[in-house]
Formats: C-alpha cells, sequence, structure tokens
C-alpha cells in the first residue's frame, strides 16, 4: 500500500497483522481509520478477529474491543450475514474474557440464529477462541477450563466445512506451543500440553492440508521433547517426514522435522542417528529460498549447539 493509493479494509487489517505483536498498542488505536474503510458485510468478520486478538489475547482488555464491535455492528452494511453473526460471536469471546459468563450466552444464541450449522459449532468456536486469549493473558486455567468444553462439545462431528473445526485445530496449536515454552509446567499442565497437541493433530486432518497435518506431528514431536519421552518424539518427527515423502514436498519442508528427529535421537543417547538428522536438517535447509534460510538458521545453531 502506497501513499498515493487508497486503502482498503482488507489491506489495513493484513498491516494490522503484521504489526500488531510489536504494536498491539497502536494497532487498537487505529481502528477508527478501519471502521471507515468497512463497505461490504465481508468486511466485519476479518476486522472483527483483529479486535478481538489485539483487544484480548494482547491488551487483556475486552471491554474496550466489544466497545469498537458495537461501533461496527451500528454500520449498515454489518446488519446482514455474514457480518452480524461473527459479530455476535466475537462479542460472545469478548463477553467470556471479561468473565460474563451470562452475556456471552445470549450472544451465542443470537448468532446460532443466523446460521445454519449445529449449535454446537457456535458455543466451540466461541469457546476456542476465548480460550486462546486467556491463555495468552496468562490466565492459563480459565482458558484449560474452556478448551475442555470446547474438546467436548466437538463430540458432534464438525466437518471440513464446518469452522468450529479449525477454529479448535488453531486454538489447540497454540496452546501446545505456549505451554511448551512455559517453565516450571505443573503434572496437570504436562497433561495438557499432551492433549492439546494431539487435539490439533486430530482437527488439523478434519480442517486442514497435508501440510498442516506434517505441522501438528512435528509439533507432537517437539511436545514429547518438552516431556522427556524421546521415542515418541522420534515417531511424530518420523511420521511428519513420511508425509513429506507422500506428498512430494519440497526438500525444504523436511527442516523442522529433521531437527526435531535429531534432537528426539540426541535425547535417546543415539548419537549417530542424531548426527544424520541434523545432516539431513542442513540439506533441507540449503533447499529453502534466501528469505526463508534466515529464519530457519538460528533453528539449525541451536541444534548444532545442543549436539556440540
Amino acid at each position: 500500500m502506497t501513499a498515493d493509493t487508497a486503502p482498503t479494509l482488507p489491506d489495513w487489517v493484513r498491516q494490522g497483522w503484521n504489526d500488531h505483536a510489536d504494536d498491539a498498542e497502536g494497532v487498537m488505536g487505529r481502528f477508527d481509520e478501519a471502521l471507515a474503510l468497512v463497505r461490504e458485510p465481508a468486511h466485519a468478520p476479518q476486522l472483527a478477529a483483529l479486535v478481538v486478538h489485539v483487544a484480548a489475547n494482547h491488551l487483556g482488555r475486552p471491554a474496550e474491543g466489544d466497545a469498537l464491535l458495537l461501533r461496527l455492528a451500528e454500520l449498515p452494511c454489518c446488519a446482514e450475514a455474514p457480518a452480524r453473526p461473527a459479530l455476535l460471536r466475537s462479542r460472545a469471546v469478548l463477553a467470556l474474557c471479561r468473565g460474563d459468563d451470562e452475556a456471552a450466552r445470549a450472544l451465542e444464541e443470537a448468532a446460532h440464529a443466523e446460521t445454519p450449522l449445529p449449535r454446537a459449532s457456535t458455543s466451540l468456536r466461541v469457546r476456542a477462541i476465548a480460550a486462546g486469549a486467556l491463555a495468552d493473558r496468562d490466565e492459563l486455567e480459565r482458558g484449560a477450563a474452556l478448551f475442555a468444553e470446547a474438546v467436548r462439545l466437538a463430540e458432534y462431528g464438525p466437518t471440513s466445512q464446518d469452522p468450529a473445526a479449525g477454529a479448535l485445530a488453531m486454538t489447540a496449536n497454540n496452546l501446545a506451543c505456549l505451554l511448551e515454552e512455559r517453565a516450571g509446567r505443573t503434572a496437570a499442565e504436562d497433561a495438557l500440553l499432551a492433549e492439546a497437541a494431539q487435539v490439533a493433530r486430530t482437527w488439523w486432518e478434519v480442517a486442514g492440508s497435508w501440510e498442516q497435518v506434517r505441522i501438528a506431528e512435528y509439533r507432537l514431536a517437539m511436545t514429547w521433547l518438552a516431556l522427556d519421552d524421546a521415542e515418541r518424539a522420534t515417531r511424530h518427527a518420523r511420521l511428519a517426514l513420511e508425509l513429506c515423502d507422500a506428498n512430494d514436498a519440497a526438500d525444504d519442508a523436511r527442516f523442522f522435522p529433521y531437527a526435531a528427529l535429531a534432537r528426539a535421537r540426541h535425547r535417546a543417547g543415539d548419537a549417530t542417528g542424531a548426527r544424520d538428522a541434523r545432516d539431513a536438517a542442513e540439506r533441507a535447509l540449503a533447499a529453502a529460498d534466501e528469505d526463508s534460510r534466515a529464519w530457519m538458521a538460528p533453528t539449525l545453531a541451536q541444534l548444532d549447539a545442543l549436539l556440540g
């Protein structure tokens, strides 16, 4: 987007996602600009997702996010689908994040009335997104409870056409990543880490591509490394590599699975296996483009430091 090109709402949202991790406060302060760019019902879900993520996950100010969504809902083009049900679901997420379960239920009911999907789909989506937001704010106990509800709700069997499957897969993946890095995990947190990684694997197979399943297998390998189970980590790293083979993946797609395999074999005391996997990871890295190598290379450096 250049200075002499009028921005569109999708442009603004893309820039907001690019900026939010480093400047959540700045993105929050610019939402007035985005409201002025909303032109059609499909714009509302795009903007609402960013509002929820910035206000709840990053700033911990769900009430401010809700005020923005109410303003968005007042725009004439947001009175119909897909805008209206998306805004109601997003407001339900923010209500859960601020602890207002009664408001969340009412908003869910209103959202469900405007969708042909099962009632459980609406509830699952709301709970999964709220669980991720609360976990990001270190409210892990509440987040874990909502995640458990989302997993239970998935018993109705969402299909690939149901957005609930992707919402659960994404939340589970992010929760596993968060817990994997958490120092001093409790036994309950270890159990939640293992469950989240497996839930992500299960639901990416429904909602995603083989690449997302590959990533989920890699995440399971890293999860079991974090839980000090080298053999399970080895199995999932190899499953990720098998997916690459089965789908004629580019060589660089094997980099992270090989890196995980090297760590797993090192943990198991298999120095030769670790070195072979490390060398395969280096060959995969060499096949990546320059931009990819720049952010992948530190993983190889860390692996070399581990192997000595």
